[in-house]
């Protein structure tokens, strides 16, 4: 019978937080127990994923996509870079993912998987590693193949037009320390409105916030 840790790097609920905002630096004892048992959730989560799959939720990670793609270097390019994140990072990372889905299924391990995987697939359709660094490809020292490559510029070409006109934007947090995102519907209302590129409009500016 498998279990959580076979084929992959055994991860404690500390490392496990520390690829995540903490929410309370004095666990009592009981909720700690209680993150031990949603850390092993997660981990028998992570377990049944491709390593294909693995990469792309940890991916979901802004942080994680820079360090991942800024760790290949461009033809010709000698240069030293940073060295590739490790195993264990990837899968810290993947299980923030995962505790995600865990907690909006309340605890659900199958449930969260089928999303986890729902979510990657519609990440992959919708292009969002493209939106997300469409505007920022040169920091990453990649070089796209000519495919992405001009996927990057059919998104800024699209792009750049609604953004700079300050459609959506966050600006401000909260009393709670959460940031704002603003919409100026009118805005779309009275320039067209496209559900294509309204709806990228948002992963970007939510993906960036």
């Amino acid at each position: 019978m498998q279990t959580a840790n076979d084929n992959i790097t055994a991860i404690t609920s500390t490392e496990f937080d520390s690829a995540l905002k903490p929410e309370n630096d004095e666990l009592d004892s009981a909720s700690k127990a209680e993150k031990d048992v949603e850390a092993e959730k997660c981990l028998s989560i992570i377990t049944l994923l491709s390593e294909d799959e693995k990469e792309k939720a940890a991916r979901t990670s802004y942080k994680y996509l820079v360090a991942s793609t800024s760790a290949t270097s461009k033809d010709g390019d000698n240069s030293e870079k940073p060295p590739p994140p490790s195993t264990e990072e990837r899968d810290k990372y993947a299980m923030a993912m995962a505790r995600r889905h865990l907690r909006a299924e309340n605890g659900n391990e199958k449930k969260a998987l089928q999303k986890m995987r729902n979510t990657i697939e519609y990440r992959d359709k919708m292009k969002i590693d493209v939106i997300r660094q469409c505007f920022t490809k040169n920091e990453s020292d990649v070089t796209p193949p000519p495919e992405e490559e001009e996927e990057y510029q059919y998104h800024i070409d699209n792009l750049a037009p609604n953004l700079l006109e300050g459609k959506l934007f966050v600006r401000g947090y909260s009393k709670d320390d959460r940031a704002l995102y603003i919409s100026r519907a009118h805005l779309f209302e009275a320039r067209g409105y496209d559900t294509e590129w309204f709806l990228k409009y948002n992963i970007y500016t939510l993906e960036r916030a």
